[in-house]
Parts: structure tokens; C-alpha cells; sequence
């Protein structure tokens, strides 16, 4: 039986306890959240755990307040058909004291799907500006190393051996590869990305700090649903 759907057949205790290995350490410092009862000193529960006991999936979730609208922090993975494999399916982080950006709801209040199904300009231009990156609806806290250490001791702890990925955007691609993630699709679509970002390149050009026009090119791949790089480490 798959790793995760195991786990979320556990008792409550048992499945938390193995699934904080999910969450940095420094968070419930620096948060001030307990690490054993993950509440706050008032006694208020801001970790949640999504894990019901036939998926084989888990959501961890911090929130800094309860009635913050945005987790500080919010990971999932879930089971991959090789047992001795583990998918990292998304990671938020947010700086919840940093300006929010609705890049991830268009003018009618859609949800952007990360910019698959529509896309909010003004907000991504606004973004931009203020020097997020792409997909950000805040700064983050810098800590991706501190994430994938914990996701690396819990694959331990399981004795799985891989985790997998898919980089949503070209910049997320970079980091990972940095952090020794490595392709298993999509690397020639990566080198045909950075060759354009090169000089005289394509998307070189438009480099110039000219207004986002919607009916620019945004990248030499086409729009729409198209998945990222799949990467693994």
C-alpha cells in the first residue's frame, strides 16, 4: 500500500505527528505556534492537517491568525503509482505583513488557476514592480532549502527515494535545479527558454521595461494548460 494513503488510515495523533515533519521548524518559532498542539499561547488551532483516511494525499496548512484570508505556510504531496516515489504537488509560502497581489483572481473574481485559465495584468504588473516573482501573491520567507530538508527526512523516515515535481513556472525550474532536483521531461523545453532570454534572443528584446500588453507573447511556448518541467531529486 502506498506510503500516504497508509498514513491516513492512522489515528489522529499518529498521522499528525508524522506529518509536522512536513512543516520547517523555524515556522513555530517564528510564528509563535506550538509544535506539539499547534495553537497559538491562546489556545487557537492554526495548523490544519487535510488528510481524509481513503486518499492518498495530505495538505498542511499554517496560518499565522485564524482569520488570516492566506496560509503562511501550505504544502501537499501525495502517493505516485511507484511506491518508492513521492509527488511534491505545490508549496505556498507567504510573508503575511507583505503587500498582497490578486494575481490569482481575474477582474470577474475567477480563480486564474496560476495563470492556465485567465490571467489578472494589472496585478502582475503590479507584481512585478514591487519585485515578486511570477505565480507570488506575496513575498515569500525564503525557505525552500528549509522545505525540501523536511521533505527529504520525511522520504527518509519512509525509506522512499524520490520525489517528484512539476515546476509551474521557468524560475521555480531554476531553484530546484539548484537545490540538485534534476529532469526527467521537459529539459529541452527549459534550454529553448533560456535561449531566448539570451542576448539577441527573442524574449530578450522585449526586456526594455515596456507596459505588459495582452496581446504580447509572453513566452515561446504556447498559452494555456500546458504542463511545466517535471523534475525529481
Amino acid at each position: 500500500m502506498p506510503w500516504i494513503h497508509r498514513i491516513n488510515q492512522m489515528s489522529l495523533s499518529e498521522k499528525e505527528g508524522l506529518y509536522r515533519l512536513l512543516i520547517p521548524p523555524s515556522l513555530f518559532k517564528r510564528f509563535q505556534v506550538n509544535p506539539l498542539t499547534f495553537t497559538d499561547y491562546e489556545g487557537n488551532r492554526l495548523v490544519r492537517f487535510y488528510c481524509p483516511e481513503r486518499e492518498e494525499t495530505v495538505m498542511v496548512e499554517m496560518k499565522r491568525k485564524g482569520d488570516d484570508p492566506d496560509p503562511v505556510y501550505s504544502i501537499q504531496v501525495s502517493d505516485a503509482v511507484d511506491f518508492s516515489q513521492l509527488n511534491w504537488d505545490f508549496l505556498v509560502v507567504n510573508d503575511p505583513d507583505s503587500e498582497r497581489f490578486n494575481i490569482d483572481i481575474d477582474d470577474q473574481g475567477r480563480d486564474t488557476l496560476w495563470g492556465r485559465a485567465s490571467r489578472n495584468l494589472p496585478e502582475e504588473e503590479r507584481a512585478l514592480s514591487a519585485g515578486l516573482s511570477p505565480g507570488q501573491t506575496r513575498k515569500g520567507l525564503g525557505l525552500t532549502r528549509q522545505v525540501i530538508a523536511g521533505l527529504e527526512y520525511f522520504a527518509k523516515v519512509l525509506d522512499i527515494k524520490t520525489i517528484s515535481l512539476e515546476a509551474l513556472f521557468y524560475h521555480n525550474a531554476i531553484v530546484y535545479e539548484r537545490c540538485g532536483f534534476t529532469y526527467f521531461e521537459g529539459f529541452k523545453r527549459m534550454q529553448r527558454i533560456h535561449q531566448v532570454f539570451q542576448s539577441g534572443g527573442q524574449l530578450f528584446q522585449k526586456l526594455d521595461a515596456s507596459p505588459i500588453s495582452s496581446g504580447s507573447p509572453a513566452s515561446p511556448e504556447p498559452s494555456g494548460d500546458v504542463p511545466g518541467p517535471s523534475m525529481m531529486g
